[in-house]
């Protein structure tokens, strides 16, 4: 078989973009907004999994909504995404996609009931069938995962998103505290519910928090898209028609300023119990903004900190090589030498993403 190359171009991309978090944060009426500009206007479709909980925006957007009920199958989600597509709309919203992860008789359920299947309530052959019960679930997920991005139009899936803790010693009393996990690109801990396979497909994927609701953390950015998504207002209808401009191949014009000066750029957060004083790394020589306008430099992180990246990929299933793999696809090298704090962060996220026996 022959394989021809040709110029690459850009042109009608599909954008696939993930919205996590936890209640109260506003991820639902974001991924209507993001929606509305995405199709220009259009109406579009919503897969709806909380219970009609997208119908209190019904006078506010134009969309077609259908009711996804129990049990949350992959099966039941792929034939919920082949109704969609059919309408051929400009963009669908899956609101939750957690369920199909963690829902009722979605794939941890089916795991448990293959486990149950197979070894009962004997402890010692559950512990030792555990692996090979994830076998027959991992499928349909997989299955799942792949009709995603094969759908033709741009796509939406909410995510629920779970709070991790830090063990942190108390410097006066020499003792472990549980403490909420403050993560380096300023919220604070918020993982998405979903399997290891769906993060990697998204084009994007934020998270949004109570405290600000609507307003995104970077978990996945490209550069090509930062210059299109403001990470210091709540995503909007702009929002999404400035990346289905980006999308289209032309018309995309980015934002005077937006996101300047760092990778990632979010409000630096203080030094972690991994970082103890720290310092930012200069900015290069001739690139440095006139002082009072500079954006604080991203810090390259400690060797602490790498230490806790390895430590965190094998609680996971992580191995170094997939974890450079991951850094190869969020920065451009394969290297931890000069990994600054905000892509630690995101580096971190997309590994505590994974469950640790499905990793």
């Amino acid at each position: 078989m022959s394989v021809e190359f040709t110029d690459a171009v850009r042109k009608n991309s599909r954008i696939l973009a993930g919205i996590a978090g936890p209640t109260g944060s506003g991820k639902t009426y974001s991924a209507l907004r993001f929606a509305t500009g995405l199709a220009g206007g259009e109406p579009f479709v919503v897969i709806d999994t909380e219970r009609g909980r997208a119908l209190d925006y019904a006078d506010a957007f134009r969309f077609k909504h259908a009711e996804l009920d129990e049990p949350f199958t992959p099966e039941r989600y792929i034939e919920a995404l082949d109704a969609a597509e059919a309408l051929n709309p400009p963009v669908v919203v899956v609101d939750s996609a957690s369920h199909e992860w963690a829902g009722v008789g979605g794939v941890l359920d089916q795991h448990e009931a293959v486990l149950q299947r197979m070894a009962g309530s004997d402890w010692k052959k559950r512990e030792a069938m555990n692996f090979a019960a994830w076998v027959e679930p991992k499928d349909g997920d997989k299955k799942y995962v792949s009709r995603l991005t094969r759908m033709r139009c741009h796509l939406i899936v909410c995510l629920r998103a779970e709070e991790k803790i830090d063990l942190v010693k108390n410097p006066d009393t020499g003792k472990l505290e549980v403490k909420p996990k403050r993560t380096l690109a300023g919220h604070v801990g918020w993982i998405p519910v979903c399997g290891k396979n769906l993060p990697y497909e998204l084009t994007l994927s934020l998270v949004v928090t109570p405290d600000a609701p609507g307003v995104p953390h970077p978990i996945k950015l490209p550069e090509p898209l930062r210059p299109f998504v403001l990470l210091d207002q709540p995503i909007s209808e702009e929002t999404g028609a400035r990346l289905a401009a980006w999308a289209k191949g032309s018309g995309a014009e980015p934002i005077a300023g937006a996101n300047r000066g760092t990778d990632e750029p979010t409000a630096q957060a203080p030094s972690t119990p991994d970082d103890p004083g720290a310092s930012p790394s200069p900015p290069a020589s001739g690139d440095a903004d006139p002082p009072g306008d500079a954006p604080a430099p991203p810090k390259i992180i400690t060797r602490a900190q790498r230490a806790r990246l390895f430590a965190i990929g094998r609680e996971y299933g992580v191995d170094k090589d997939h974890i450079r793999t991951l850094l190869l696809e969020l920065t451009g090298s394969e290297s931890t030498a000069e990994l600054n704090v905000e892509h630690y962060d995101s580096l971190i996220a997309l590994i505590q993403s994974r469950d640790p026996v499905n990793a």
